[in-house]
């Protein structure tokens, strides 16, 4: 029975025998998320968790669930962090078989999560996201879906949109000129030949020494003829551990190239000097399209597109994503910043039921004030060197779009409580702002609780940290 079904609390007083207890939901929560990886799949499981009448719907568009752990599989692919920091932190793994976690058991750890929690149930597999649109009338999202099984497309609507797709998903070649001449064999690292590539004997280029090209280079340096690689600055990449990376750089058949890369031929590359190095396979692990434009159209309030007015993000009605702009990628461990995202995300949509609003939005005063903030912090830090790199959406002249202004634990601690005074809230037009007050009865009067709840045998009320010191007892 949903909670729209259910009868009014347990007085007729004041006239209001048609309302219920303060805080009693009026409709189901009806959810679309985008992508079941690692974001999709806690936000799964943290709905399930904290809302009995809730839809929801995962639209995956990968054969198989765990987003950018499926999809990549270059030689030597693994987690650049220590293992054990990349588990949820309720959910710990004490048997990894590395101190960086392979690929293939970072993806069965995902997998082993959603069996656990039986989240396969909201997930539709090969269904890919071609649209969103905001109903304003009705207040809810339309999202364009098409079943890469068939190619029929669909919609389907739902009151809040949580984009999960990622950050590390939409792989792209760099952007140099000649690329599309090269006659050699080219691969990018995010989208590796299931038929591992024969490079005995052979020259290779090897562009990007971020995660994905220090993982690359140690697992192919004893296969190939020669290995040519390019140096980048010290704040152009995230700073990652490169187990053997060092070591691989000073072998015989390993050159590092310095200096850009003018421009690529069919027979190679050449650099900044004028210099040619002729390769039969140019491997680029250059990562992805970092811009956070959406991969699809996404038309808020009004018709405004998100591709146009992105980074700011007002004039989208309940609409979320996880690792968006400036959130910690390279601050610290990823997975401890999407729990708390998606933790934030419920508290929002627990307002959003237990007051019966009907919309909420960003304020565009909140967001210009953020992006000042953080652009004024950010030109202070070693991120704004002048080089193409991925935390400036490629631009060597461009904001820091993937970093957070600040440490890991700094993020948490920001976005640990919503300001509600950031926020615009919409009730159901023409009812009142307090009508969640319901009949005058509490929860726990409706259903028979503990009526002494609130006494206590000692003050166990929060202090604050930052405000109170702790004292010792």
């Amino acid at each position: 029975m949903s909670s729209t079904d259910q009868q009014a609390g347990p007085s007729k007083a004041h006239g209001h025998a048609h309302l219920q207890p303060i805080f009693t939901p009026r409709r189901t929560l009806s959810v679309i998320v985008i992508g079941a990886g690692a974001s999709g799949l806690l936000t799964a499981y943290k709905l399930q968790r904290n809302f009995d009448d809730f839809s929801l719907q995962v639209f995956e568009k990968n054969p198989e669930i765990s987003g950018t752990w499926y999809e990549n599989r270059y030689p030597g692919c693994a987690c650049d962090v220590p293992s054990h920091n990349y588990t949820w932190s309720f959910e710990p793994k004490t048997d990894w078989s590395a101190n960086y976690a392979s690929s293939k058991e970072i993806l069965k750890y995902f997998k082993d999560f959603s069996t656990k929690y039986g989240l396969q149930k909201y997930i539709q597999l090969r269904h890919q996201v071609v649209g969103a649109q905001w109903d304003q009338t009705k207040a809810l999202w339309t999202v364009s879906v098409k079943n890469l099984e068939t190619g029929d497309t669909f919609q389907s609507q739902a009151r809040v949109l949580i984009n999960a797709g990622g950050i590390l998903n939409a792989w792209r070649y760099p952007a140099i000129p000649g690329i599309e001449s090269f006659q050699g064999q080219l691969m990018h690292s995010a989208a590796w030949p299931e038929q591992e590539p024969d490079m005995t004997g052979k020259t290779v280029g090897l562009i990007g020494n971020g995660s994905s090209g220090i993982q690359i280079l140690p697992a192919i340096k004893t296969k190939v003829g020669k290995l040519i690689i390019p140096e980048w600055s010290l704040g152009c990449r995230r700073l990652t551990p490169g187990t053997n990376y060092l070591e691989s750089l000073s072998d015989d058949n390993v050159e590092v190239v310095f200096g850009n890369i003018a421009k690529i031929t069919p027979a190679g590359v050449v650099v900044e000097n004028g210099k040619e190095y002729p390769l039969d396979i140019l491997i680029c692990a250059t990562g992805f399209d970092t811009s956070f434009k959406p991969r699809f159209p996404v038309e808020g309030a009004g018709g405004a597109k998100l591709e146009d007015m992105w980074k700011a993000v007002d004039k989208l009605p309940n609409y979320f994503m996880t690792l968006g702009p400036n959130c910690p990628i390279g601050n610290g461990p990823i997975l401890a910043s999407i729990e708390a995202e998606v933790d934030y995300m419920i508290k929002m949509m627990s307002k959003m039921q237990k007051e019966n609003l009907k919309s909420f939005e960003v304020n565009s005063d909140a967001v210009r004030d953020f992006n000042q903030w953080k652009d004024e912090w950010m030109k202070e830090s070693i991120w704004v060197e002048p080089c193409r790199s991925w935390y400036t959406a490629g631009s060597p002249s461009g904001k820091v779009l993937a970093l957070w202004p600040g440490s890991a634990l700094h993020y948490l601690e920001a976005i640990r409580d919503p300001r509600w005074e950031d926020w615009t809230f919409k009730t159901e037009d023409g009812a009142n702002r307090f009508s969640y007050l319901g009949n005058g009865h509490s929860f726990v009067e409706a259903n028979q609780g503990d009526l002494s709840y609130y006494i206590r045998d000692h003050d166990d009320s929060p202090i604050d940290p930052v405000l109170k010191k702790p004292t010792k007892e």
